[in-house]
């Protein structure tokens, strides 16, 4: 019995693989698309990349058969790859349409389990697939008879540390402040029922301490700039807590009754990384974009995109 291939064979297993990781995804083009746009035109393709609910779109070529996107890569991430993930990676390819909807061409995926194994491959590896593009179960003929087909390329990476920039100090000692500034949350989802968008504010816990921003009202997109003070006494002593920072939905209800915020979803900054940006330099700074999660997952805004919140960071001596 012949074994049935498995889409980027390139990716080698890696035994030992564990925590969070990246995989960098390029749709690289689409080749043998058929005539989509009448009797002078070709078509105009596109693709989206779907997986756990977000989308992620390339450009627009105009009016051609075959198109190579220059904006095609994109980044997914696990917290932990012993954990697996349950989602398909799809692509739809697509034609633009000036004067009305767009024209699903078709799609293709790459199954929930072979997305996990990429996901446990070795850091460093990739391959390249060419997949067939699939309409109703029957593989899409372009113009020209061929089999319609999209290249992907894939690479194992490591999931990047929040604030690279900020590197800690050989030395460092002694009392320090950080302070953390939540700038702004982009692509929120609908919270409040059919009329309503959501009500947004965030908390940041550490060391026992609860921080909270304002709350701004009926948006999916809020700017807060609102700093806080994180201090320790020794540098060179063991952070042993989570910096944890959760986004609320504010309810109006729960002021005066006894059910609670809703909750939008959180992230954190390691124990082992609010470490190291304790102990970089003096005036030392960064800024970052982190991924909202709930349940394991990234949550998904009302456009379709990551729920994302924007910090700023900068190490100051405690006054």
């Amino acid at each position: 019995v012949m074994k049935q291939p498995v889409a980027f064979a390139g990716v080698q297993p890696d035994a030992g693989a564990a925590g969070a990781r990246r995989l960098m995804v390029t749709l690289c083009g689409v080749r043998h698309l058929p005539k989509m746009d009448g009797m002078f035109g070709k078509c105009d393709p596109y693709a989206v990349l779907q997986w756990e609910g977000a989308e992620y779109r390339t450009e627009t070529v105009k009016n051609t058969y075959d198109a190579d996107w220059d904006q095609g890569t994109f980044a997914i991430d696990v917290d932990d790859v012993s954990r697996g993930t349950r989602s398909d990676l799809i692509v739809e390819v697509w034609d633009w349409d000036a004067a009305s909807k767009d024209d699903l061409i078709g799609s293709l995926k790459v199954p929930a389990a072979r997305v996990s194994q990429l996901f446990a491959g070795a850091l460093g590896s990739g391959g390249t697939e060419v997949m067939a593009v699939m309409n109703d179960g029957k593989a899409v003929v372009g113009h020209d008879k061929g089999r319609c087909e999209v290249t992907l390329r894939v690479k194992v990476c490591e999931a990047p540390r929040a604030f690279p920039t900020m590197l800690p100090s050989e030395g460092a000692r002694g009392a320090r402040r950080l302070l953390l500034t939540v700038k702004g949350v982009r692509h929120l989802p609908r919270m409040d029922g059919m009329f309503g968008k959501c009500d947004p504010f965030l908390t940041m816990q550490f060391d026992g301490v609860e921080h909270k921003t304002e709350v701004v009202k009926n948006s999916y997109e809020a700017d807060f700039d609102e700093t806080f003070a994180l201090d320790v006494d020794d540098v060179s002593a063991m952070v042993r807590c989570d910096c944890l920072f959760t986004v609320w939905d504010w309810d109006m209800a729960s002021q005066n009754m006894a059910s609670q915020n809703d909750e939008v979803g959180v992230f954190k900054i390691p124990a082992g990384r609010m470490v190291e940006l304790f102990q970089a330099p003096l005036g030392a700074t960064g800024e970052e974009t982190m991924i909202v999660q709930k349940d394991g997952k990234a949550v998904v805004g009302n456009d379709h995109q990551k729920c994302q919140v924007q910090l700023q960071a900068r190490v100051c001596e405690v006054p």
